[in-house]
């Protein structure tokens, strides 16, 4: 542990250090170029008839230097060793190939381009220098499209119709079939690996540098080929020999190798996709060349061989496969196009495309922006029912979009907040924009067999000419004139500075806010959770804080704030980060917990919660069940079924999921028949309350019996006495948290507090 703790933190190593990272060793220096001057020896030797096994030698001895790199880098990584291990192999079994070329065409038939055992050798040098690129795909996390199998299966149909055709169009004497099956496969090899490159692995530079190994290989045959098809005469002498090729393929697996052990920041990792432009580059060329073949032999008569006729055959058949799957895919990524910036439950605008929408307004010229909300919809949706208090906002939206007009866009914010973008260019006309909003109300709104009544509050926010506020600072000033709507009775507010001294404190504060979100200047304090039976500390629940100018913010203010302002996903997203990665340090010093993070109700609005808490979960090595996620029972009344849906995700992660202040809402038993929950964290008014109330004594009993029968944790909040924790023991419930175990502290005046107690859960 100790070296764990000495261990210098990312990011701070010394300029000695980034500079070793960037500059190869000096025993790789001295073996390369060591690697070269024998090859130049060999070259000569070569050209001077030396004996075999000299001249052998010193023209593989760079191949055997790449060899010796690989093995290293395997070595030096985990993650990839098998890839790379299969690429030293392939430089191996690469040298002894030609060892067996050079030795076997000394008593061959001249005619034979390539002899039976260098064929074979060959062949499995391709074939694990392939599976070695597709390994290393894979661990460097790559994601591959379903579509693979098929590109793979063009890309081989097109390389033996390839092949098959040289074989053609080649003088009859010659027997080519070991050079022709060893270039089938090269050329498969080689052409998915260029597609998976092309499609969006391109900035990945050991990928990159595997694949031109790939050309490179094929490069040292390319005079033989020629010589082929055109005649020894009329081939062009500009072309590779196989020896060059074989230094410059060398190379390639050095540099890889190299930057495989010294990662060079900066080169982004990206998945490749099944209807990107660029996957379409290696099946068209084979089914060009497929389409070529068959158009040929249908327009002149003479001898049509059945492979070559059947390969191109299969290479167009298969070509026209991935043209369908290509097309469901762009049909579908449409599809997800429209999801992305509709609201599932008003089919209105989202607040990404309203947010996307406005900035667009701004840049564009005068304009307003209206807030609209709905006033007391949690008491509607606690007398109406989350069905039909969604129905409501069906209409209500309906209603809005039926009597706006070409000029104006609408959209939801989210819950029960509405936000229209308008380009009208003076105050008065926004304003009786928001007025004709107010009257559409009026009506009442049919929902089963009973009339609802709506009132809204209105907040509107305007710019002029050549202004271009922030997207970020218009809603927040929107968002707070509807508030001063609802809080003066007033119904309709615009925005004015000079008005409201107040506002626009608040608004500095909420701009002060979105700066120090970016900045992840927020931090976490950590308040244990304490199992009484054993009394170790379980876990802690994450309490954010903010430290604005030597002032501290209320955690309810600057929460509201981030909602209101369109920051709470960034926000929790920080946190989040900042809890797990405590996490994983606390993992490091033989501390193990779990961790508890609230979730605010815009939170379960969004679908791409699940997928950001996979990706943080992934990036510190955090198993799924050690994070829970609190979630109160209001949290869940904005939007029942979009919350339900982002729960369902999360569960399926493995997250643990948490009731807090469990008692406050008025349905309580309602979820915990509904939602499938692993903690209760019982209100800390009921706990204060049970010493000196039966009631209370009593429903926190039963509470805590139908916790255990429905097998989940029950904790106690707010603990500050002695005689409640054994009150809470008589009930039955053992996992306290409050000041009487600790207040919440910052994370090295936890760990300090933590490693000072007798027990420690470790």
């Amino acid at each position: 542990m100790a070296a764990e703790l000495g261990r210098p933190r990312a990011g701070r190593q010394s300029e000695a250090d980034r500079i070793a990272r960037r500059v190869p060793s000096r025993p790789q220096l001295l073996a390369w170029a060591l690697g070269v001057l024998t090859f130049a020896v060999g070259w000569i030797g070569f050209q001077a008839s030396w004996p075999l096994p000299i001249e052998a030698i010193a023209l593989h001895a760079p191949l055997l230097v790449a060899a010796t790199m690989a093995v290293q880098a395997a070595l030096s990584r985990v993650r990839p060793r098998r890839a790379w291990l299969l690429v030293a192999c392939s430089s191996a079994l690469t040298v002894v190939a030609d060892v067996l070329f050079l030795a076997d065409r000394r008593d061959a038939d001249p005619a034979a381009l390539l002899p039976p055992r260098a064929g074979a050798v060959g062949i499995g040098a391709e074939l694990t220098l392939a599976a070695g690129v597709l390994l290393a795909l894979r661990g460097r996390r790559h994601r591959l499209p379903y579509t693979l199998a098929v590109d793979l299966t063009v890309a081989a149909a097109g390389a033996i119709t390839y092949a098959l055709l040289l074989h053609h169009l080649a003088a009859p004497d010659h027997r080519l079939h070991g050079y022709l099956a060893q270039l089938a496969v090269g050329m498969a090899v080689t052409l998915i690996l260029l597609q998976i490159v092309i499609a969006g692995a391109s900035r990945d530079p050991i990928i990159l540098l595997l694949l031109i190994a790939m050309v490179l290989r094929q490069a040292a045959g390319a005079e033989q080929l020629l010589a082929l098809v055109l005649g020894p005469e009329a081939a062009p002498h500009w072309v590779l020999s196989p020896a060059p090729a074989w230094l410059l393929f060398a190379t390639t697996i050095c540099a890889a190798a190299w930057i495989e052990q010294r990662p060079v920041k900066g080169w982004a990792q990206r998945g490749v996709h099944a209807f990107s432009p660029g996957s379409w580059t290696v099946p068209g060329l084979c089914m060009a060349l497929g389409t070529v073949v068959l158009a040929w032999f249908a327009i002149h008569d003479g001898d049509r061989p059945a492979g070559l006729v059947g390969c191109a055959a299969v290479a167009v058949a298969l070509g026209l496969l991935r043209a369908v799957l290509a097309g469901r895919d762009l049909e579908r990524l449409g599809h997800l196009a429209s999801a992305t910036h509709t609201d599932e439950l008003s089919g209105l605008l989202n607040r990404r495309a309203i947010t996307e929408e406005l900035a667009r307004a701004t840049a564009s010229g005068p304009g307003a922006l209206l807030v609209v909300d709905v006033d007391r919809f949690r008491d509607l949706n606690q007398y109406l029912g989350h069905e039909a208090a969604d129905d409501v906002l069906r209409q209500l939206g309906e209603r809005l979009r039926r009597h706006g007009r070409p000029d104006e866009l609408l959209g939801r914010l989210g819950a029960d907040e509405f936000a229209i973008v308008t380009t009208s260019d003076t105050t008065g006309a926004a304003m009786a924009v928001a007025r004709r909003v107010r009257s559409l109300v009026e009506v009442p709104f049919q929902v089963g067999g009973d009339l609802v009544r709506l009132d809204l509050s209105v907040g509107v926010a305007t710019w002029g000419e050549g202004d271009r506020p922030a997207v970020d600072q218009l809603l927040s000033q929107a968002h707070e004139a509807r508030r001063q709507a609802r809080d003066r009775g007033t119904a309709i507010e615009r925005w004015d500075p000079d008005r409201d001294t107040l506002a626009s404190r608040r608004l500095a504060l909420a701009d002060s806010l979105r700066r120090s979100v970016r900045r992840q200047e927020l931090e976490l304090h950590y308040q244990p959770k304490l199992d009484t039976t054993t009394g170790d500390v379980v876990g802690v629940e994450a309490l954010a804080r903010w430290n604005h100018d030597g002032e501290m913010v209320s955690p309810e203010l600057f929460i509201s704030m981030a909602e209101e302002g369109g920051l709470i996903a960034d926000l929790t997203r920080a946190l989040l980060d900042q809890a797990l990665g405590q996490l994983a340090a606390w993992d490091r010093q033989g501390l193990h917990l779990t961790v508890a993070v609230n979730l605010s109700p815009r939170n379960l609005l969004d679908p791409a919660l699940p997928r950001r808490v996979t990706q943080l979960l992934d990036r510190h090595g955090i198993d799924p069940h050690r994070l829970v996620l609190e979630i109160t029972e209001t949290t869940l009344m904005p939007d029942r079924n979009r919350s339900v849906a982002v729960l369902e995700r999360l569960r399926k992660l493995g997250v643990r999921l948490s009731i807090d202040d469990y008692g406050t809402g008025h349905a309580a038993l309602t979820y915990l028949r509904d939602f499938a929950v692993d903690e209760l964290k019982l209100d800390r008014s009921y706990v204060s309350a049970m010493l000196h109330d039966e009631r209370t004594f009593a429903i926190v009993e039963s509470t805590v019996s139908m916790g255990r029968r429905l097998g989940l944790v029950v904790v106690a909040e707010g603990v500050e006495e002695q005689e409640q924790v054994e009150a809470l023991a008589r009930c039955g419930c053992e996992i306290i948290q409050g000041y009487l175990v600790s207040p919440a502290l910052a994370a090295d005046q936890f760990t300090s507090w933590l490693r000072a107690r007798p027990t420690v859960s470790r």
